[in-house]
């Protein structure tokens, strides 16, 4: 990773074109220190965190060997424990192992297992600690490694910052050269455009406040116009609602008075039909308007003014009565005269 960066930083150093690049286009001795800075932070987070881990896995070791050491002195505990019960004058060990065989045949076997088990656990801890120690070593010679590479990269930047130090100073003194008394010159016109520049800003912000307080205004006259129209609106809309509620009641009347008439033609028509299907003795006559009072050629059948239809110009007259020939008519809201045409059905 090292080697990665320092090939970086000359691979940037290599495409600088030293001879035409001025101050403003290369970073301050300030920011590169930042940078760097930053780089070596990084670099001694990254060993902290190796270290970090290096010593999780020690510790990890550390507590396998508690384990079998705990295990061990368990085992050693139950030898103990059979010596312990072997009579006071057996002073060998050979001496101690002929009683146990002697008393107890079947603990033999049990012994014997917890041996082959404590010698098979100790060997695969041996394997566990050589495998750890061969870790360890593999990790502190990468660590080493790691830690050489970044003394070399931080030399590296640090041969670097000296030397764009003095590039970027020497610059510095050719454009101080090169300007000259314009310095002066150049920071009075730069004055003087701020002023103008905080003059016409100043213009804007006060035309733009106007343009603002004007636009509230008419805001407001829109809002009081707009409010006037819906309240306008709203009572017009009212009064329609009334006026539609009115008319649809007065047809809703006329509906039903005319439903009313209308039954009662058709229960008039019904008795004429059945009166017609009995005597099919029917007469047509028409009359010159003369009033109410007509005289027919035959008299009505039963003088049932029901069968008598009267028409006025096309238009039903209601009939008031009948007696023989004469037949008075209902007063159908005006006058009838000779302009009128008189038609009378009847039957006899």
């Amino acid at each position: 990773m090292a080697q990665i960066r320092s090939k970086q930083i000359a691979d940037f150093l290599s495409t600088v074109e030293w001879a035409s690049v001025t101050n403003s286009q290369i970073a301050n001795a300030s920011d590169i220190k930042s940078y760097v800075d930053a780089a070596i932070s990084l670099e001694h987070t990254h060993h902290t965190d190796e270290a970090a881990s290096l010593e999780a896995l020690i510790s990890s070791a550390n507590n396998d060997l508690s384990s079998v050491d705990a295990r061990i002195l368990a085992e050693e505990g139950r030898v103990d424990a059979i010596l312990l019960a072997a009579d006071a004058d057996k002073d060998s060990f050979a001496e101690i192992v002929s009683l146990i065989n002697a008393v107890d045949t079947v603990n033999d076997d049990a012994l014997a297992v917890v041996i082959s088990n404590l010698n098979s656990e100790i060997a695969s801890t041996n394997a566990d600690v050589t495998s750890i120690d061969a870790r360890m070593t593999a990790e502190e010679l990468a660590l080493s490694n790691e830690i050489a590479a970044t003394n070399g990269d931080v030399s590296s930047l640090n041969a670097a910052l000296a030397a764009e130090i003095a590039a970027t100073n020497g610059d510095v003194t050719s454009i101080d050269a090169r300007l000259g008394g314009g310095v002066a010159s150049l920071e009075a016109a730069l004055a003087a455009e701020i002023l103008a520049t905080n003059g016409d800003v100043s213009s804007l912000d006060a035309a733009l406040a106007a343009e603002i307080l004007a636009t509230n205004g008419d805001v407001s006259s829109l809002d009081a116009a707009l409010a006037a129209e819906i309240a306008a609106t709203n009572t017009d809309v009212t009064s329609i609602n009334a006026a539609l509620a009115a008319e649809i009641a007065a047809t809703n009347a006329d509906v039903t008075s005319l439903a009313t008439v209308d039954a009662g033609l058709d229960a008039r028509l019904v008795t004429l039909e059945g009166t017609i299907m009995e005597d099919n003795e029917q007469s047509v006559e028409v009359f010159a308007g003369a009033g109410l009072s007509y005289s027919v050629t035959n008299p009505v059948q039963d003088d049932n003014k029901n069968l008598v239809d009267v028409y006025v110009n096309g238009q039903r007259v209601l009939v008031g009565s009948v007696s023989g020939t004469a037949i008075e008519l209902l007063s159908p809201g005006y006058v009838i005269d000779a302009a009128d045409q008189v038609i009378v059905v009847y039957q006899y």
